[in-house]
């Protein structure tokens, strides 16, 4: 399950290590205004772009919304989101920490439900309960979400009724709010790692100008301590309302019957008379040379990153966005392959493309040691130079092209018996993004449309259009000398620019065939054991080499494999545990 409060997104801090995936949408927001997900509207209404016909979308007369994906490839499965598209940006300065602290609030008892009544339905469930496994919230919206193992139609109907109580029958008992404000404050606390302030760091630098590098969705400890009653429901009346609201399905169930139970249960709240909140999300101010550093003390090492903010496509078809943003990500994930084999000296050297509340975000980052900041941040810069006049290694993306068209064809052979999770979380995020939802099939075939015929001069088009070296943002962290500001910072990039390239390790492709080599005479099977519980088989061969295997049914075509050799390091001898 997600973590309660992923910080920027569920996606960990921009997707740095980019997979295409074809199921997932890109992270994206948009403000509320008459065409985002704010809106009341599907982003296919009055649009070109079709949506997946076997989605049931639907609105009721209050404004509720609910998109349904019947997909009966795991019997019984069945994943259920409740969906408020309201986050911590929708937060009053007062507030920080608030809509954080209502999802917890919303399992501590409501309505029909004491907190006793829904950890049985959980039980019966068998998942856990709470809302650090079975909610999440971001900056933009807040999501509930239960798993049903058994599609019974009296057990859908009660996880409905308390997403309904979730809606406007939360309780906010004092006596809850003071056990859990314990509660939020110590994951704050928890969660206050190194890698967490960091990130918090670096983003006012990369989206210097905007709001929400100034409302994590953890809030301010100092606010939190002292939340009464009265401000969790103002926040609730203003925030939590059935036009801003979407049930999300995907899974093994009747459509007919759950499209009529949505009706039924959420069909009575409240349609509101206020106007949607606007919200201030500020403005971007990405037209220079930016730097920011954070220091942390007692370690040796240091990260140096740089982004590049940049708009979204801007397609008239929306198909060709979607297959825009497939390329973004695509050519980011082969200038990460780039950076980690000539970057002399890096050390988790990685890049990628994410989309961010309505921004597009082009990032790269490396280890190395505190000492060799400089050298950090100029090899960055040059290596984005470079491949801005020259492109990106022919091998390399015909490498990843092939890599990636043969991905796409195991992930499709996998869609029949996904869990149905995926599609829920899915469909949450086209919503949450505005994004048209295509369906699976769809998507991968774009894909393969374009990565069939991509080119290099193609892939340095999509790389130019992702990086400006006037408006780059640096940003470094780590056991910084005191000294160091800024302003140095800028000016090491600068001088670096002067030089020339300087700290790029040219690479030569090297052909290195491969021999297979002579195995022994093959061994019989002489020890078989089944666990039927698990549905594996362990084997035994003669020559004491063991199997063990599990067949799994929603991955055809795909093996996983995990090799064990030797006993582990604690049994390597003296000091050459290598």
């Amino acid at each position: 399950m997600a973590p309660p409060f992923p910080i920027p997104s569920r996606r960990v801090w921009l997707g740095l290590l980019i997979i295409l995936a074809i199921i997932p949408a890109a992270f994206a927001a948009r403000a509320a205004d008459s065409s985002g997900p704010r809106s009341g509207k599907w982003a296919h209404e009055g649009g070109k772009l079709e949506a997946d016909s076997r989605v049931v979308w639907g609105r009721l007369e209050n404004g509720f919304r609910y998109a349904l994906l019947p997909h009966h490839g795991v019997p019984g499965r069945v994943a259920l989101q409740l969906v408020v598209l309201s986050g911590s940006l929708d937060e009053q300065p007062n507030e920080l920490g608030i809509a954080h602290f209502t999802e917890h609030l919303a399992f501590g008892g409501s309505k029909n439900f004491k907190a006793d009544d829904m950890v049985a339905l959980f039980q019966r469930l068998g998942v856990e309960y709470g809302s650090d496994v079975n909610a999440v919230t971001t900056f933009d919206y807040t999501a509930y979400r239960l798993d049903f193992r058994d599609n019974t139609q009296p057990l859908i109907q009660e996880g409905l009724r308390l997403f309904r109580d979730f809606a406007d029958g939360v309780a906010f008992a004092p006596a809850t709010i003071e056990q859990e404000r314990r509660v939020v404050l110590a994951e704050l606390r928890n969660r206050n790692s190194l890698s967490d302030q960091t990130q918090q760091a670096s983003l006012p630098v990369v989206f210097r100008g905007l709001q929400f590098p100034a409302r994590s969705p953890g809030g301010s400890e100092r606010l939190i301590a002292k939340f009464t009653r009265d401000d969790f429901l103002r926040f609730y009346k203003r925030n939590y309302r059935s036009d801003l609201m979407v049930l999300v399905g995907a899974g093994d169930f009747d459509a007919a019957f759950l499209t009529n139970q949505v009706k039924e249960i959420f069909g009575s709240m409240e349609r509101p008379r206020e106007p949607i909140p606007a919200r201030e999300e500020g403005r971007l101010d990405a037209r220079s040379l930016r730097a920011g550093v954070f220091r942390i003390g007692g370690v040796g090492s240091a990260s140096a990153e740089v982004a590049s903010v940049v708009p979204p496509p801007s397609r008239p078809d929306p198909r060709l966005l979607q297959m825009e943003r497939q390329r973004r990500e695509f050519v980011m994930s082969v200038f990460g392959e780039r950076l980690r084999t000539q970057l002399p000296g890096a050390m988790d050297a990685q890049a990628g493309y994410d989309e961010l509340l309505g921004h597009g975000v082009a990032m790269a980052s490396m280890k190395l040691p505190a000492s060799a900041w400089t050298q950090g941040v100029q090899s960055l810069d040059e290596m984005v130079r470079l491949t801005l006049e020259r492109g990106l290694d022919p091998e390399d993306l015909e490498n990843s092209r092939k890599r990636q068209l043969k991905m796409a064809g195991h992930m499709l052979d996998q869609l029949p018996t996904m869990d149905p999770g995926t599609f829920c979380e899915a469909l949450t995020d086209s919503i949450t993004t505005h994004t048209v939802y295509v369906g699976s099939e769809r998507r991968s075939a774009w894909m393969r449309e374009w990565l069939e015929r991509f080119t290099p001069n193609e892939a340095q088009q999509v790389f130019r259009s992702l990086w400006n070296p006037g408006s780059m943002a640096f940003h470094l962290s780590g056991g910084l000398d005191l000294d160091l500001t800024d302003a140095k910072v800028v000016q090491a990039v600068q001088k670096g620019r002067r030089s020339g390239v300087n700290n790029v390790m040219p690479r030569t492709h090297r052909d290195t065939p491969f021999v297979l080599p002579r195995f022994a005479s093959p061994t019989e099977v002489v020890d078989r054991t089944e666990l039927p519980s698990l549905k594996a088989k362990l084997l035994r061969f003669g020559n004491n080499t063991r199997l063990n295997f599990i067949s799994n049914r929603q991955e055809p075509g795909l093996v996983h494999v995990v090799v064990r050799v030797g006993t582990g390091l604690l049994d390597m001898p003296g000091n050459k545990p290598a």
